[in-house]
């Protein structure tokens, strides 16, 4: 037999997914215990007539407030626990769910210390104003009844609670809230890439690529010296500057801070420069600005002719370039264009080009032609000359 109160409807436009149905997470409630705050605070606040209250709305108010603030914290602590894998998968960091919020929110301060030092400057903000709402409501039953499970009046020492006071603070709150959730997000992609040591972030390991010699140099006195310091400076053993160290020289952008210059994956200067001047034959109607080649996309309507000779300097490209081609080559284009979209992390780069190649070799298997596709289809992109340009400039931009 159906739920009377919870259930389907006929004007489905108002069915909302629970459960399974959308997995909804520790965001998607705090989401919306923060909507319901904020949309009874600009009910209150909107009102003229007296219909509401606000000795009857605050405690839905601040019920809903705090609860999605503890969600939110709940949430951060789920994602340090998935950063802290990516950095030392060794010693998993443990945390304990509990609804005290003070409780919690030491928990994350003290474990995000030890994971990543950007965390400092949010908790700095919201420290004070999470510490007060822990003073009134430690766990989350101040706002749910008029007193307590041993019959103690609540809220006796507050007496007065300003609506528009709460929405500025709880706004603020929000906003930086929804920061640190941001960064935790940014540092899970960062360390996922891999470029990081137990004690080093990958932003740490850039530092010190800039405070490296150049590698010409890494023979003298002034070497050891500035090791030395670092070693000092960001607390490591020498095993896992040692460790660092390699990790720049292998690195596309921390190499360059040491005056190296890493070579490209599967393409060299000879077989780029004839990928560009074979682009330019095939696309040179549309090669002024991106911001032209779009709008001649959407106006040109090309005749048989047209097709015609784009055949042919399809198959004068493919005859110029195919003692270029081969699967680490196209592998190599491929990489390189699809970078440019981004460039982001070079380590992005790296794992596309070894993913084409994986791609490549078991197509070949079953397909023929494979490598011509490939190939023509990355020339023939009316972007494919940017792309790849810009990526070159990325990873080697002398």
């Amino acid at each position: 037999m159906s739920n009377l109160v919870f259930g389907n409807g006929p004007n489905t436009i108002h069915n909302a997914c629970v459960g399974n149905n959308g997995m909804p997470d520790y965001m998607s409630f705090a989401r919306g215990y923060s909507t319901s705050a904020n949309a009874l605070i600009e009910l209150y606040l909107s009102d003229h007539s007296g219909k509401y209250h606000q000795d009857d709305l605050i405690y839905p108010i601040c019920f809903n407030m705090r609860h999605s603030i503890e969600l939110r914290i709940k949430n951060q602590l789920l994602l340090l626990q998935q950063l802290s894998r990516l950095k030392d998968q060794s010693s998993p960091l443990e945390i304990e769910m509990d609804h005290g919020i003070n409780k919690i929110w030491g928990t994350f301060k003290t474990k995000s210390a030890s994971v990543d030092k950007r965390y400092y400057e949010l908790i700095t903000l919201l420290d004070r104003y999470i510490t007060d709402i822990g003073k009134i409501d430690p766990r989350g039953q101040t706002f749910r009844y008029p007193e307590s499970n041993i019959k103690i009046r609540h809220l006796t020492e507050v007496r007065i609670i300003n609506i528009e006071r709460l929405n500025h603070a709880f706004t603020y709150i929000e906003e930086r809230m929804d920061e640190l959730n941001m960064l935790s997000e940014n540092l899970i992609e960062e360390y996922s890439k891999g470029s990081c040591t137990q004690k080093l972030s990958r932003q740490d390991i850039m530092q010190i690529s800039m405070c490296l010699p150049s590698i010409d140099s890494w023979n003298e006195d002034c070497f050891t010296i500035q090791k030395e310091i670092l070693r000092t400076e960001y607390s490591i053993s020498n095993r896992e500057l040692i460790r660092c160290i390699n990790i720049i020289k292998e690195h596309y952008e921390f190499s360059l801070n040491i005056g190296m210059d890493l070579d490209l994956l599967g393409v060299t200067e000879e077989s780029l420069e004839a990928f560009y001047s074979s682009w330019h034959e095939i696309n040179m109607d549309y090669s002024n600005t991106p911001e032209q080649s779009i709008g001649m996309i959407k106006t040109y309507m090309p005749s048989l002719d047209d097709l015609r000779k784009h055949d042919e300097l399809k198959t004068k490209a493919w005859r110029d370039n195919q003692h270029l081609v081969t699967v680490e080559y196209v592998s190599g284009l491929r990489a390189l264009f699809d970078f440019g979209y981004n460039l982001k992390y070079s380590e992005d780069y790296i794992r596309d080009y070894y993913s084409n190649i994986k791609e490549l070799n078991a197509r070949q298997k079953t397909e023929r032609g494979v490598l011509k596709e490939e190939f023509l289809d990355i020339l023939t992109k009316i972007n494919g000359l940017e792309n790849i340009k810009k990526s070159t400039n990325f990873l080697k931009p002398y």
